[in-house]
């Protein structure tokens, strides 16, 4: 079943008559039969799009468009806000987003299933409508821009054409890409390990040592490793991966902090790290106790500010962790309704000049919030999600132009752990983002940061390939 819908703009005056079309089309599929084709980046299918829209141009010897990056930058946030609700919409501001001196304008939208979302079939569906085949076949339309995203499931694509009429007299400059290089390994132990030999020389002063697994100690060691220019490598509770001890030798630290107790890594696994540096073992007896241990092992009496994130959706904290470790600041954690006893021991011997809670009052609640106040004046940085939150802590933190921005996956959440603190020592942030597209909010943030180098941190399968072609055209 396929349902359009087509609703005028209101027209715009200018010296030339300016006319905006917006159309919309969307494709419910109750019933598939067609088989899968292999499923493309999204960066593929917009590329596809916009050779098809050339395609049927040129069929009707009509003038070929030219895609810009200005354009791209309308239309695609607008795609991955379309993703992100799961509703196909018109951006209600597309035409103010648009480079000044446009004559003409028009969009089109269209999801479908990503089980055949391909730019072939979104070209079908708009040239099967009259009026987003006039909006592709307008014969005075110079310029156009593509954007395509996915659902954080992955079940649906969202997709988005911009075009544009300008005369002559405006110019555009060539699209400036950014580099992007991916730090992985076959599993989130090797990813960890190259993450390491990439960033640091042998003799650093520690190595921090977490279980990859539940992974929730390495949230608050992040904050000191950086601090103190040492790597987090992980590890299996019974076992120390070759990968890891290999890097631990290149290593060849001054010491080795073990986070957690033995059910977190094992006493075997402790005793095997006794073969290449002096041992200790951080921990307690639940998350918030070791959470307090690496503060109190840490962190001096008197820091300026100290972060409380949710111990059991922990998400926020990732972000948090790469300003704490610029900052020389621990990362506390807590429940959501109340203050873990360890938590308030340890905040009254800190005695911070400043709390800032990460995440809305459904991560830490207001009751917790009235708590931290009776230690320190209160901030609250957080979004409506966790791009939001990601974004709105990098945006509080950071100035633009800096020489290197790291991406991470905001779901599987480990490989920002042991980015973490090399993000810290480089006074850099670690944003997150969603396997097959770039979240709205942190495309808006890396373009106000506007990094020399983006690092994508794991495989494919944490960071596909479309969202790496998204990043490097940022620019």
């Amino acid at each position: 079943m396929t349902y359009t819908t087509a609703r005028p703009a209101p027209a715009r005056r200018l010296p030339l008559a300016a006319l905006a079309l917006l159309v919309a089309l969307a494709l419910a599929l109750a019933s598939v039969t067609v088989a899968a084709p292999a499923r493309a980046s999204t960066a593929d299918v917009a590329d596809r799009i916009f050779a098809l829209v050339n395609a049927e141009r040129a069929k009707r010897s009509l003038p070929q468009l030219q895609r810009i990056p200005e354009l791209d930058k309308v239309a695609q946030p607008w795609s991955a806000q379309q993703a992100a609700t799961r509703t196909m919409a018109h951006n209600p501001s597309y035409l103010s987003q648009y480079p000044a001196g446009w004559l003409k304008a028009s969009e089109n939208v269209a999801w479908t299933s990503s089980s055949v979302a391909t730019g072939d079939r979104f070209m079908e569906m708009w040239m099967a409508s009259e009026g987003h085949r006039n909006n592709i076949l307008n014969p005075y339309i110079t310029h156009a821009g593509i954007g395509v995203a996915a659902t954080s499931s992955g079940d649906r694509l969202y997709a988005t054409q911009n075009f544009a009429q300008y005369p002559s007299s405006v110019t555009f400059k060539p699209a400036v890409t950014t580099a992007v290089q991916r730090l992985a390994g076959t599993d989130r132990y090797a990813t960890s390990v190259a993450i390491s030999r990439a960033t640091y020389a042998p003799g650093v002063p520690a190595v921090y040592l977490a279980n990859g697994v539940s992974s929730v100690d390495a949230l608050s060691a992040a904050s000191a490793a950086g601090r103190d220019s040492s790597p987090v490598l992980l590890t299996p509770a019974g076992s120390l991966p070759a990968a890891t001890a290999t890097e631990i030798d290149r290593l060849n630290p001054a010491r080795i902090v073990v986070l957690g107790d033995t059910r977190s890594i094992s006493a075997a696994v402790e005793e095997r790290l006794r073969a290449y540096g002096p041992v200790t073992r951080l921990s307690g007896p639940d998350r918030f106790s070791t959470s307090a241990a690496i503060s109190r092992a840490a962190f001096a009496p008197g820091v300026k500010v100290a972060y409380i994130a949710n111990g059991l959706t922990f998400v926020d904290a990732l972000s948090a962790a790469p300003v704490a470790g610029r900052d020389g600041a621990p990362v506390l954690l807590t429940q959501t309704g109340g203050l873990p006893a360890p938590i308030a021991t340890e905040l009254a011997r800190l005695r911070p000049a400043k709390i800032v809670i990460l995440g809305d009052g459904a991560s830490v609640s207001s009751a917790v919030e009235a708590q931290l106040r009776t230690y320190a004046p209160v901030e609250r940085r957080s979004g409506d999600n966790r791009y939001a939150t990601s974004a709105a802590l990098s945006r509080a933190s950071f100035p633009a132009g800096l020489p290197v921005v790291y991406v991470a996956n905001g779901q599987t959440n480990v490989d920002a752990l042991s980015a973490a603190p090399v993000a810290g020592m480089k006074e850099v942030p670690v944003l997150i983002s969603q396997t097959s597209s770039v979240p709205p909010w942190i495309l808006d943030e890396l373009r106000r940061l506007d990094p020399g180098k983006i690092v994508v941190l794991g495989d494919t399968n944490s960071i596909g390939a479309g969202v790496v072609d998204t990043l490097s055209r940022i620019g």
